[in-house]
């Protein structure tokens, strides 16, 4: 009987648990996540597509809350950057 690979998402996963592991001392929020969640059934790839929606969805909110910071506070980002307001808008 042939042995299926662990799917791609949750070897990643596994890898930066083992990374965090090593040089923070404590297990990373997908390890615990995936502790939780298998106990609920969830498989793990489900958990890596749910980090990487999360972690996608925070970057794109960080991305769009400092565009709208830019727009709606030229005025006063505009010295610390060296710019005139109309070149930060």
């Amino acid at each position: 009987m042939r042995r299926s690979r662990p799917p791609r998402s949750y070897v990643a996963l596994v890898g930066r648990d083992a990374v965090g592991l090593r040089y923070l001392g404590a297990l990373t929020g997908g390890a615990v996540c995936a502790r939780v969640y298998g106990v609920a059934g969830v498989t793990p790839a489900q958990i890596g597509r749910m980090t990487v929606f999360t972690s996608v969805s925070l970057a794109l909110a960080l991305v769009l809350m400092t565009a709208l910071g830019m727009v709606c506070l030229a005025d006063t980002l505009a010295p610390m950057l060296h710019l005139t307001p109309l070149m930060v808008h």
